[in-house]
């Protein structure tokens, strides 16, 4: 495990390296107009910045600092890696990225996860894979209000979900907002359905039903900036099904720090229940917990 983390750090490191050095290659050869100061990258166009002079204004409203006329783009890409060996060999990866674009009031977020899970036991290998992408669009309609609109697509082989679409829509609050916090809270409405596998059906003996149920939306986050290289982010997700009493929930904390501009350590606890299953009988708990330890690339 530790050679292996020690490859990937080389790796990004390098890449990091190379990538700056082609940049620099661009703009010395091809004669590339400079840009403005927060552009870490000459060869982007002059309306796209990262916003470097603006600090971690993803995580802030756009009232919060200077407007400009600028695009502002965030990327970042987590790898996590996770081994243990016994009575069982179990190894897991976790990769997540997300990209968010920002002009004035109006926010576009998108993000995508894979984790991929192998356990070896007694001669059997079971492997396991769940994909999740989101796309969070945001308008800032008051100083301390943004409408919200989002939808989210899941696939994962060890719920049998073939596809799991859902859509909402609904308010977020900010209710604190300092140099060193941020909280906020919204609430929404929306609309979930679940195709199955057919391997369900199999193994339940009988045709099961798509899932398909209206939900209320309760989501809270908060970030606390304890230092220029240092943040600790938690999240709170909970969707109560109308008219029964299933239930999803997602928990996260994440701890953030920064190595260098582009590069840094990322651990997470997170807790995900979802009783929607529970109906079905097929050995599959409603609570996961993950805990992981990785890296984390930031443009």
């Amino acid at each position: 495990m530790s050679s292996l983390l020690k490859i990937i750090v080389l790796t990004i490191l390098m890449f990091n390296f190379s990538f700056k050095t082609f940049a620099s290659t661009l703009t010395l050869n091809n004669n590339i107009n400079p840009v403005c100061e927060n552009k870490s990258y000459q060869f982007l166009p002059d309306w796209l910045s990262n916003g470097k002079k603006l600090g971690k204004w993803w995580l802030r409203r756009s009232r919060d600092y200077e407007h400009t006329d600028d695009v502002l783009y965030h990327l970042n890409v987590r790898y996590n890696f996770d081994q243990s060996s016994g009575n069982e060999e179990v190894e897991k990866h976790k990769i997540k990225s997300s990209f968010t674009l920002r002009k004035n009031i109006f926010s576009n977020y998108l993000s995508y996860s894979l984790k991929k899970k192998e356990i070896e036991y007694r001669g059997s290998r079971i492997n396991t894979e769940k994909q999740t992408f989101d796309n969070l669009v945001f308008i800032e309609a008051l100083k301390f209000m943004d409408v919200l609109i989002g939808y989210q697509w899941i696939t994962d082989d060890k719920k049998y979900y073939l596809n799991r679409f859902n859509y909402y829509g609904g308010f977020y609050f900010t209710l604190l907002n300092t140099k060193k916090f941020i909280f906020k809270i919204g609430g929404y409405y929306g609309h979930d359905t679940i195709e199955y596998m057919n391997e369900l059906s199999e193994l339940i003996g009988k045709q099961k039903e798509d899932f398909d149920k209206d939900f209320l939306y309760l989501n809270q986050r908060f970030n606390w900036l304890v230092t220029k290289n240092l943040t600790i982010s938690e999240k709170f997700k909970y969707r109560s099904y109308t008219g029964e009493s299933s239930y999803t929930l997602n928990a996260i904390i994440d701890l953030d720090f920064a190595i260098t501009q582009n590069l840094s350590l990322n651990a997470s606890y997170e807790i995900e229940r979802d009783t929607t299953e529970s109906e079905n009988n097929i050995g599959i708990e409603d609570e996961d917990v993950d805990i992981s330890l990785g890296i984390m690339i930031n443009f």
